[in-house]
């Protein structure tokens, strides 16, 4: 084990939070930083989430997932900021000593003067439901559904239950159907959605997965697999109702019941949970011990990842005013929560869905306007209104199994232009003749036309 190595700030997690908080240090001069990610490449989730969705807000472009990690990365990698990959933070103290484990570098200490947790969150579980029943295979969250069929190439069942109507499921619902898996129905234990509004249209709606509100998975059956589910209906206290089961015949059950902050290290130096999930910050993001701050989703669930990015410079900032006049810092403080709350969008509900009826509902942000000739939301509304009236055409996001720099792996594609949603399953399909991927671009023919596809750079590692 090394002497301690001093250092103004230790950064942990170099997703998007992470790396926006280090760009901003850098940029504002503070050049004694040191970032450290457990995973082999930056950008934490990111790298899984191949759907469209990400940086309208932070970069007032729509792109993937993978695609605003690596834009994210360049600028990271352009101050050449010191980052260690494959690097486990084992402990934190209260002083702010980091101790850190790798295979390359073995045990290291760093003394830090400032220390920021970004390390993003996890997945709730069945258990957290406590829902019964047998332990066959076939049961995941919808995140590991997701890597596992997004980073490696894993088919995860045939027919399939999602529970929970939360973005990540909603997206997992899409991404199965186009992958050709039968996506039975989503289950939604509340009586309104738990997800944005926009990827209940572009993800359910667009490809027929019906959705059915206050129900819950009761018990799993199956020995060796899953072989089906038991769902009853629910109260307005969430009660089962004994008299409401359902048995569903599937392979495979998808859990999409909400995210939790992952701040266990931060657990060792003594930061306070008032709420058993979510860190106790001040109005500085600062945790109960000083000099330790949290931000991202370690901190709060975050509905998107430019909301993480910008919020990663809001802690970046604190840190600065913490390091560069302390007392001025502290003489600011107050207790009040330096981010708003999430609210549950409750009139998102079975009602308001057959209130709403075929009108169309714009998908180019979170908030989805309706939209008609006369009430367009936004410009980019207008535009969507005037496409959608033209037929129903999306952006095809997939992976192609191939061989891509000198690797056979998934490698992730997104369409040049618009796609008719009657046409992606066949489209996607002829997306399987390509072996080989030698340049950013393919192509495919489909019905004497040709689809252009375009695909992602590699990141660094």
């Amino acid at each position: 084990m090394n002497k301690n190595n001093n250092i103004d700030i230790v950064i942990i997690g170099a997703g998007p939070s992470g790396m926006a908080s280090a760009i901003k240090l850098y940029k504002s001069g503070i050049h004694s930083i040191k970032v450290f990610e457990r995973n082999e490449k930056l950008g934490g989730i990111l790298n899984q989430c191949i759907h469209t969705g990400f940086g309208i807000e932070y970069y007032d472009e729509e792109m993937t997932g993978p695609e605003y990690a690596f834009k994210m990365e360049q600028e990271f990698r352009k101050y050449n900021i010191p980052l260690e990959l494959n690097t486990m933070v084992l402990d934190i103290s209260k002083d702010k000593k980091v101790t850190v484990s790798s295979k390359k570098n073995g045990i290291q200490n760093y003394q830090a003067k400032a220390v920021i947790i970004v390390t993003g969150c996890r997945e709730r579980t069945r258990e957290n439901l406590e829902i019964p029943g047998t332990r066959p295979a076939g049961v995941f969250m919808a995140g590991q559904a997701q890597n596992m069929i997004n980073l490696k190439n894993y088919k995860i069942g045939k027919n399939v239950i999602i529970q929970g109507s939360g973005d990540i499921g909603l997206i997992m619902a899409r991404r199965l159907k186009i992958e050709g898996y039968n996506v039975i129905k989503v289950l939604e234990r509340l009586p309104y959605l738990s997800g944005l509004l926009r990827n209940k249209v572009q993800c359910l709606d667009d490809f027929s997965i019906p959705i059915e509100f206050n129900s819950q998975i009761s018990k799993i059956s199956g020995k060796d697999r899953v072989d089906g589910v038991f769902v009853k209906k629910v109260d307005e206290n969430f009660a089962l109702i004994d008299d409401s089961e359902e048995f569903i015949k599937c392979d495979t059950v998808l859990f999409s019941v909400g995210l939790i902050p992952e701040v266990e290290v931060g657990k060792s130096a003594g930061v306070n949970f008032s709420n058993h999930f979510n860190p106790d910050v001040n109005s500085k993001f600062e945790t109960n011990i000083d000099g330790i701050f949290v931000s991202g989703n370690s901190l709060h669930i975050h509905d998107l990842a430019d909301n993480a990015s910008l919020e990663g410079e809001k802690v970046a900032q604190s840190v600065i005013e913490y390091l560069q006049n302390n007392d001025e810092f502290k003489n600011n403080l107050t207790e009040k929560i330096p981010y708003k709350k999430p609210k549950s969008n409750k009139r998102f509900n079975e009602k308001y869905f057959k209130s709403v009826g075929n009108k169309l509902t714009c998908i180019i942000c979170p908030v989805g306007c309706i939209v008609d000739e006369d009430n367009y939301g936004c410009e980019r509304g207008k535009v969507f209104y005037e496409n959608e009236l033209k037929g129903k055409k999306r952006i095809l996001t997939t992976t192609v199994f191939c061989e891509f720099e000198g690797n056979t792996r998934r490698v992730p594609v997104r369409s040049s232009e618009l796609i008719d949603v009657d046409k992606i399953f066949n489209v996607k399909k002829m997306l399987r003749d390509v072996k080989v991927i030698d340049s950013n671009k393919i192509f495919v023919e489909y019905e004497g036309e040709t689809v252009g596809f375009d695909v992602y750079s590699k990141s660094e590692n």
